[in-house]
């Protein structure tokens, strides 16, 4: 059973947030649970005197998830990042906003992978070609990645003669350290 207060504050937050992920988070909450206590269970999650900061706390945080193991390392640096990140995607995983902000920056890519071009970028259906550079050339592979609600273009700019397979597996351990 959950209390008049505690779910209020739940209806509160949803109607006051733009995220679709706090809101899922919210509906997943709501539904029946085996959970005794569930009062507990919404105070552990939404302190009830930090009810502003939930959705920063949330969309903060990295989800949930087992992060599967690193591909053969025989594969090609190409289709060992390509193969990597499409079982993270596929498992579920979720950027955390900061995560975000590290892999769609060029200065964070260039001092981690050595690349001039962002990690990942964001996919945005009104733009019309988010894998090309200005020049027209191609530097992210076609197929998009779903991490949450966040569609990412991964760079194909990444090269054995820059170490990039030994980089990006030092860079996938930091996700499994961050659980």
């Amino acid at each position: 059973m959950i209390s008049v207060e505690s779910l209020l504050a739940l209806l509160n937050i949803m109607e006051a947030t733009e995220s679709v992920v706090t809101k899922n988070q919210i509906v997943q909450l709501l539904k029946p649970q085996e959970f005794t206590q569930l009062d507990r269970l919404v105070e552990l999650i939404f302190p009830p005197k930090d009810y502003a900061t939930v959705e920063e706390r949330i969309t903060n945080k990295v989800s949930i998830v087992e992060i599967p193991p690193l591909p053969d390392m025989n594969l090609k640096v190409g289709a060992f990042i390509k193969t990597a990140m499409r079982q993270l995607s596929d498992s579920g995983y979720v950027f955390s906003k900061q995560q975000l902000e590290k892999l769609t920056s060029k200065e964070w890519s260039k001092q981690t992978f050595n690349t001039n071009w962002p990690f990942v970028q964001i996919y945005s259906p009104n733009e019309h070609n988010g894998i090309t550079d200005a020049n027209g050339r191609v530097r992210y592979w076609t197929g998009l990645f779903s991490f949450g609600d966040v569609k990412l273009y991964v760079t194909k700019e990444l090269y054995l003669k820059d170490h990039n397979k030994e980089k990006f597996v030092e860079w996938y351990k930091t996700l499994e350290a961050a659980l």
